[in-house]
C-alpha cells in the first residue's frame, strides 16, 4: 500500500496525545470496522482471534489481541459465524485498514527483549602503573587487561610505558599483550607505530597469530590505507595461517568504508566460494553494503539466505534492512512487515529504528505517517538526536511530490521551521544534515527568496559552509523555474568555494539546459564531466532527454554519441515494433551527412 493511500486515515490519528508511549492512540485504535470484510493482515493466530473479539465485542483492539491468547480454537470458530455478512470493502474503508496497520503496529507489545553481547568495559579507575600494580599482582593477565584498556580509552604513551615497565619487573610478555597494545594504534590511527610493534614483537620470537593480523589490518583500514590491509591479508599464507570470518569482515569493512562497493562483494564471494560460510557480522556488513547502493532485492535476498543458514537476524540487522528500504519508495510496505517481524524476534526499536521508519515515510511524502512515527520516537527512551528531526523536516519537504497534500505544502513549510526551532531549544546543534534538510523545504516548494535568505544564514548564523548538497539544491531549483543564469551562477560560486562539482551536480544542470534550450551550454557541461573523469552514459535519463534535442545538429549528436558511447535511438513507446524501420525527423539530411552518420540513413 503506498504511502499516498494511508493518509486518510492517519489523519485522524495526527493530533492524538503522543506524550507516552501509544498515549491515547489506543481509542482510535478501537473504532468498530462496521461494514467491512475481513482482510488478510497477514496476522497470527492470536492477533486474528483479538480481531474477531473487537468484533463482536467492541473492545479495544489492543487490549483484544491481549486477551485473545487464551481464547481456545472452539471460541474462535463461534467467534466467526457471530459476524454478519457485510458487503465488499470499499477503496476508502480499505485505506483505513491499511492506515491502522501502521498504527498497530507501532503499538504491537514485544516479549523480550532478547539478550545481546554488549563487549567489554574499558574503564579503569587510574592510568598510573604503579598505582594499579598495587592494587592487581604483576602477572601477564593483568598487564594485557591494563594495557587494553589504555589503548581502548586513548592512552597510548601510558600502554606504551607499560609495555616497558613489563621488562623492568621480569613479567614474560605473549601474543596477547602485543595485540592490547596494537589496539591503540586503531585508536591513533598510526599503521606505522603498528608496524614498529610487530617488528619488536617478531624479534622477541613470538609468533603472530590470526588476532594480530586482524588488529594490523584492522589499523590499516581505519588509516584509510585499503591496499596495506589487503596486503596484511597477502601474507597469511606464508606465516601459516588460513584466513577465517573474523579477517575477511575487517577487508569488507574497509572495502566499505572506502566506497568500494564493487571490491568488496567481491571479497564476500571469494570467502564463501574457497574458505568458509559467513556469520551474522559478516551479513549485516553486506546488507549495510545494499542499503548504501539502494540494492533493496539484494539486501532481503541476502536476510532470506541468513534465515535459510540458520543464522538469526539481530536487530543490527533489521535496521540495516529499514535503511535499505528508506532507500527506495517502492519498498514502503515491506518496511513495515520488517518492524512487524523484528517485533515478533523480542527486539525493542531504538533510535535508529525510529530514524529509518521515518526516512521510509519521509520518501515517499507520508506526512501523517511520519508524524505518528516521531511521537513515537520521541515518547521512546533514547537519546535526543539531530536525525531524528531532520527525517521529520525531510518528510515536509517531500509532501511536493503528493497530489492530494498539494494544499497543505503552506502549513507543512511553517510546522518544519517550527520543529526546527524546537531541535535548537532543545540543546540539539543543527549540523548540514538538518540545515541541507530545510532549504529543500524552500527549494522544493519553488520559494526563491527564502531559499536564497536560509542558505546565506547557513553561513553566518550557524557557521556551517553549504556544501555540494546545498548547491545542488539550489541549482534545481533554478532550473525548475527556468533560471538558468542564476542557476550557472550557483555552479560558479561552488567551484569558486573550493568544492568540487559532483556526478548529480551536472545531471541537474543538463536537466536545466534541457528544459530552458540551452544546447552550446549542456555540451560545454559534457565536455567538462568528460575532462574530469565523471563518464555520462548514454542510457542516463538526462543524457537521453537532452540528446533529443540535438536533431538538427548532428555533428553534435556525433559528438555526443562519442563521449557517452554507443548512441541511443529513442522510439516512441506507442509505435510498435515492426512497423517503422527509421527514424524520421524534422528535415531530411543531405547526402555528406548521410554518408557521415549511419544512424540517420
Amino acid at each position: 500500500m503506498s504511502p499516498v493511500r494511508q493518509r486518510s486515515a492517519v489523519s485522524d490519528v495526527r493530533s492524538t496525545d503522543m506524550s507516552q508511549p501509544g498515549g491515547d492512540l489506543r481509542g482510535h485504535l478501537s473504532v468498530d470496522v462496521g461494514p467491512a470484510r475481513s482482510v488478510d493482515l497477514s496476522l497470527d493466530d492470536a492477533s486474528k482471534k483479538a480481531m474477531l473479539a473487537a468484533r463482536k465485542t467492541g473492545a479495544n483492539l489492543i487490549e483484544s489481541y491481549m486477551e485473545a491468547r487464551n481464547m481456545s480454537d472452539k471460541q474462535m470458530e463461534e467467534a466467526k459465524y457471530d459476524v454478519m455478512p457485510v458487503p465488499p470493502l470499499g477503496s476508502w474503508e480499505a485505506e483505513d485498514v491499511a492506515a491502522r496497520r501502521v498504527a498497530e503496529i507501532l503499538l504491537m507489545p514485544v516479549y523480550g527483549p532478547s539478550p545481546y553481547y554488549k563487549g567489554r568495559d574499558p574503564t579503569l579507575f587510574t592510568h598510573d602503573e604503579a598505582v594499579y600494580f598495587d592494587k592487581y599482582p604483576r602477572t601477564a593477565k593483568n598487564y594485557n587487561k591494563f594495557i587494553w584498556s589504555l589503548c581502548k580509552l586513548g592512552d597510548y604513551p601510558a600502554a606504551r610505558a607499560a609495555l616497558e615497565a613489563m621488562k623492568t619487573h621480569h613479567v614474560p610478555r605473549d601474543v596477547g599483550v602485543y595485540t592490547s597494545l596494537m589496539q591503540g594504534c586503531i585508536v591513533t590511527k598510526n599503521p606505522r607505530e603498528a608496524i614498529r610493534v610487530f617488528v619488536e614483537m617478531r624479534k622477541e620470537g613470538i609468533a603472530a597469530d590470526l588476532w594480530v593480523f586482524d588488529t594490523m589490518m584492522e589499523v590499516f583500514v581505519q588509516s584509510g590505507e585499503l591496499d596495506g590491509a589487503f596486503a596484511l591479508y597477502d601474507e597469511l599464507k606464508p606465516n601459516g595461517l588460513k584466513p577465517t570470518t573474523i579477517i575477511f569482515t575487517t577487508l569488507v569493512k574497509g572495502c566499505i568504508k572506502d566506497n568500494d562497493l564493487d571490491r568488496a562483494w567481491k571479497v564476500f564471494e571469494h570467502m564463501r566460494v574457497w574458505h568458509c560460510e559467513p556469520d551474522e557480522v559478516m551479513m549485516n556488513l553486506m546488507i549495510h553494503a545494499c542499503a548504501l547502493n539502494s540494492e533493496t532485492e539484494r539486501a532481503l535476498t541476502l536476510y532470506q539466505q541468513m534465515k535459510g543458514m540458520g543464522i538469526r537476524p539481530t536487530q543490527v540487522t533489521f535496521n540495516s534492512l529499514l535503511h535499505a528500504c528508506a532507500r527506495r519508495k517502492d519498498y514502503y510496505a515491506q518496511a513495515w512487515d520488517l518492524l512487524k517481524t523484528m517485533k515478533t524476534e523480542g527486539y525493542i526499536p531504538d533510535y535508529r529504528t525510529f530514524d529509518m521508519l521515518l526516512a521510509v515515510a519521509a520518501k515517499g511524502g507520508d506526512v501523517s505517517t511520519a508524524e505518528l512515527v516521531f511521537d513515537e520516537a520521541v515518547a521512546a527512551k533514547g537519546p535526543k538526536r539531530e536525525h531524528t528531526y531532520a527525517f521529520m523536516i525531510e518528510a515536509y519537504a517531500m509532501a511536493h511530490r503528493v497530489h492530494a497534500e498539494q494544499h497543505n505544502l503552506k502549513k507543512y513549510v511553517e510546522k518544519a521551521e517550527l520543529l526546527f526551532d524546537r531541535m535548537v531549544a532543545n540543546g540539539i546543534k543543527p549540523t548540514h544534515i538538518s540545515l541541507n534538510l530545510r532549504l529543500n523545504v524552500y527549494t522544493y516548494n519553488s520559494m526563491i527568496q527564502r531559499a536564497v535568505e536560509w542558505k546565506k544564514a547557513m553561513k553566518e548564523v550557524y557557521n556551517v559552509q553549504p556544501d555540494v548538497y546545498a548547491y545542488n539544491s539550489m541549482i534545481e531549483m533554478y532550473g525548475r523555474t527556468r533560471k538558468m543564469d542564476l542557476a550557472l551562477d550557483q555552479f560558479n560560486l561552488m567551484k569558486a568555494e573550493g568544492l568540487t562539482p559532483t556526478f548529480t551536480t551536472y545531471s541537474i544542470l543538463l536537466d536545466g539546459c534541457t528544459r530552458n534550450h540551452l544546447v552550446n551550454t549542456g555540451m560545454k557541461l559534457i565536455r567538462e564531466m568528460k575532462a574530469k573523469g565523471i563518464d555520462p552514459k548514454p542510457d542516463h535519463t538526462f543524457i537521453i532527454n537532452f540528446r533529443r534535442q540535438l536533431v538538427k545538429t548532428p555533428d553534435l549528436i556525433r559528438e555526443i554519441d562519442q563521449i557517452t558511447g554507443k548512441a541511443y535511438r529513442f522510439v516512441m513507446p506507442w509505435r510498435k515494433r515492426g512497423n517503422i524501420k527509421k527514424i524520421t525527423y524534422h528535415r531530411e539530411l543531405t547526402k555528406e551527412e548521410a554518408k557521415r552518420t549511419s544512424l540517420y540513413g
